[in-house]
C-alpha cells in the first residue's frame, strides 16, 4: 500500500505539470521546445521518487520484484496517455535492504533521454584504495592514562601497511599488538567526498575481535574478549559510544545515523573518525600487551536524488 500511494503522488505531480504548462504560460513568449525539455526533466524525476518510494516501502524480498514491475507498468500506462512513452528495466541488487538498479529511457514527441540510477544512491567509502584524506591511525596510552585519545586526529599513521587488511572482509586482519600494558587503539579517518546537504544516511562498520589476557599469575590468566566501537562527535568533542564485541569470532559492529544527527559526526571539511579500542589494561609478563583485531571497517553514505 506504501508504495501504491508513492505512483499516486507520481501522477499527481505529472498531471498537475501538465496543468501548469496549459494554464499559466503565455504561449506566445514560450518556447515550445524548452517548455517540452522542462517537463521531460520533471518525469525523470518524477518517475525517480515513484519508484524510489516502493523500494523503500517494501520490506519483503519476496514481494520486491512484483511491486516494482507493478509500479513499472501503471508509470508507464499513465504517461502514455500523455503521449510520453516509458521504456524501463531492473535488477535487484541487494534484499534486505534494498537495493535496486534502474535502466530508464522517456521519449516525448521532441526529446529522448536516457538514466541509470540504483536506489537508494549509496556511496560506499573503504580502505581499498586510501587516500591522502583517508587514513588508519595506530596508537597506545598507559593504563593510568585516559583510556581513549583526547582528540580525534592523533596517532601513528600506519595507513600503509594496515589498509589492506582492513579493506575487505577476508579473515586478513590487522593485529595491534601492543607489547606492553597499555590500552590500544585504531583510529580509522574518512573523508565524503559528497555536500553534506545531499547525504540523508550514514552507515556505519566495524567488523573484527580483540583479546588481552588479564590476572596473576600467568598459568592463572583469564583470557578477555571485548572491542569497544566510538565515534567522535564533533558537537561534544568527545567519542560516542556505538558498539560493543565480547567473544573471540569476528562480528560486524554497525549503527545508522539519519537526518540532522548525522552532523555532529561528519564535519564540515568531511570527515569522520571511527575509533576501536579494548577496554581492559593486560597483564604484560602474561601475553606481552593486548591484541585489538580489524578485518574490515567501511562507511556508506546514502545520497538524496
Amino acid at each position: 500500500m506504501k508504495g501504491q500511494f508513492f505512483i499516486i503522488a507520481t501522477i499527481i505531480m505529472i498531471s498537475a505539470l501538465v496543468l501548469i504548462f496549459q494554464y499559466v504560460f503565455d504561449y506566445k513568449r514560450v518556447n515550445l521546445t524548452k517548455v517540452e525539455e522542462f517537463t521531460e526533466i520533471n518525469y525523470v524525476s518524477s518517475v525517480k521518487s515513484a519508484l524510489a518510494g516502493v523500494v523503500d516501502a517494501n520490506n519483503d524480498c519476496s514481494k520486491l520484484d512484483p511491486d516494482i514491475i507493478n509500479a513499472e507498468t501503471f508509470l508507464k500506462n499513465q504517461l502514455l496517455i500523455k503521449g510520453i512513452t516509458l521504456n524501463i528495466s531492473h535488477t535487484i541488487i541487494s534484499c534486505p535492504s534494498p537495493r535496486v538498479s534502474f535502466n530508464m529511457n522517456i521519449t516525448t514527441s521532441i526529446f529522448f533521454s536516457h538514466s541509470e540510477f540504483i536506489i537508494p544512491n549509496i556511496a560506499i567509502y573503504t580502505f581499498a584504495n586510501p587516500t591522502p584524506q583517508t587514513r588508519i591511525f595506530f596508537g597506545a596510552l598507559g593504563v593510568s592514562s585516559p583510556r581513549l585519545p583526547a582528540n580525534p586526529d592523533t596517532g601513528s599513521d600506519i595507513t600503509l601497511s594496515a589498509s589492506n587488511a582492513a579493506a575487505f572482509s577476508d579473515n586478513i586482519r590487522v593485529d595491534s599488538f601492543s607489547g606492553g600494558p597499555v590500552l590500544t587503539w585504531y583510529n580509522f579517518r574518512f573523508f565524503i567526498d559528497k555536500p553534506r546537504l545531499l547525504i540523508n544516511r550514514l552507515d556505519t562498520l566495524w567488523e573484527g575481535y580483540s583479546y588481552t589476557m588479564v590476572g596473576a599469575p600467568c598459568s592463572q590468566a583469564i583470557t578477555t574478549y571485548q572491542s569497544d566501537l566510538y565515534i567522535w562527535n564533533f558537537t561534544l568533542s568527545n567519542w560516542s559510544l556505538i558498539g560493543v564485541h565480547t567473544n573471540s569470532v569476528d562480528t560486524n559492529l554497525t549503527r545508522t545515523f539519519q537526518g540532522s544527527e548525522i552532523n555532529n559526526y561528519l564535519n564540515s571539511s568531511g570527515y569522520i573518525f571511527l575509533l576501536i579500542a579494548t577496554p581492559t589494561p593486560p597483564v604484560y609478563s602474561c601475553d606481552n600487551g593486548d591484541h585489538q583485531l580489524t578485518d574490515f571497517v567501511k562507511i556508506e553514505a546514502t545520497i538524496k536524488d
